[in-house]
């Protein structure tokens, strides 16, 4: 029974591996190599007993120690996996001036509920029950404390404040005097069994307006994140040509926050690559 527990988990892995490949082409701040697999430092891994009685599982390239003395091995926890292969499978789809990865000298400002209600799985059989949750805000915050990064908190405490918060221009224009680059969080929620409406395959009325006040709003640099578990609408990039960088997180799971944070700080390269493809136009779907 533990081997075909072992086995299962394995593939499971295994699967959610199988985009590893690129990385940030060019940027000289990224400590892997591109196409290199680089764990995130294991001072970052939850402690506080939440890691006691969880099984564990040496590195990808080694599978033949699955069936080894794990403690032996040092092998790494279910929840160092989660965050490590969360952020290797993201995919980044543009990053055209660089914007990507942050350094300690960028001061960041989040727009978009997504930064806290961040999608950590589908719906379904694509769901599970986590011991916790890591949001994106969180694991950015985690990143000014070691600091990587510098983060407008006043717009996210008013986020925090009201879920469904919708930044004026002012508000933005206050924001880009302070923060040097914006992100801005797309988020979508997916199942089995059930097509994807138009609804949700487009980009909202809001979603729109906040895109085009956030690109007039002066930063220096506008990052886009796609916090999807399906194909969506990506023609709007083109619409807003001071979008620099497109990150695809998908649902990166309980350690998701984290594995973002890992991601856009270049703590660790997002070497995956699209599993399916987006078409130009919903009209080019048979």
């Amino acid at each position: 029974m533990k081997r075909f527990k072992l086995l299962y988990r394995a593939a499971g892995l295994l699967l959610s591996a199988v985009m590893i490949a690129g990385g940030f082409a060019g940027c000289s701040t990224t400590p892997s190599e591109e196409g290199t697999l680089t764990p995130p430092p294991s001072s970052a891994v939850v402690t506080g007993g939440k890691n006691e009685g969880i099984n564990t599982l040496g590195p990808l390239d080694k599978p033949e120690i699955l069936f080894k003395d794990d403690e032996k091995y040092g092998a790494m926890t279910d929840i160092e996996l989660s965050r490590y292969v969360g952020a290797e499978g993201m995919v980044l789809l543009e990053n055209s001036k660089q914007t990507l990865p942050l350094s300690k000298d960028d001061t960041v400002a989040l727009f978009g509920s997504a930064q806290i209600d961040f999608v950590k799985g589908g719906t379904g059989c694509g769901d599970v029950n986590a011991l916790y949750i890591v949001n994106a805000l969180e694991g950015i915050r985690q990143k000014v404390k070691d600091g990587k990064v510098k983060l407008y908190e006043a717009l996210s405490k008013k986020y925090e404040s009201d879920i469904n918060y919708r930044p004026s221009k002012d508000d933005i224009a206050a924001a880009a005097k302070s923060a040097n680059k914006a992100i801005v969080f797309i988020s979508r929620n997916s199942g089995e069994n059930v097509d994807v409406a138009p609804a949700k395959y487009y980009l909202t009325a809001t979603e729109k307006a906040l895109l085009e006040n956030v690109c007039n709003g002066g930063f220096k640099g506008v990052t886009v994140i796609l916090n999807i578990g399906t194909v969506m609408d990506t023609s709007f990039v083109k619409d807003y040509p001071e979008i620099d960088s497109v990150l695809v997180s998908w649902q990166a799971g309980m350690e998701g926050g984290n594995a973002l944070a890992d991601v856009l700080v270049g703590d660790v390269n997002p070497s995956g690559k699209l599993a399916e493809t987006y078409p130009l136009s919903e009209n080019d779907v048979p």
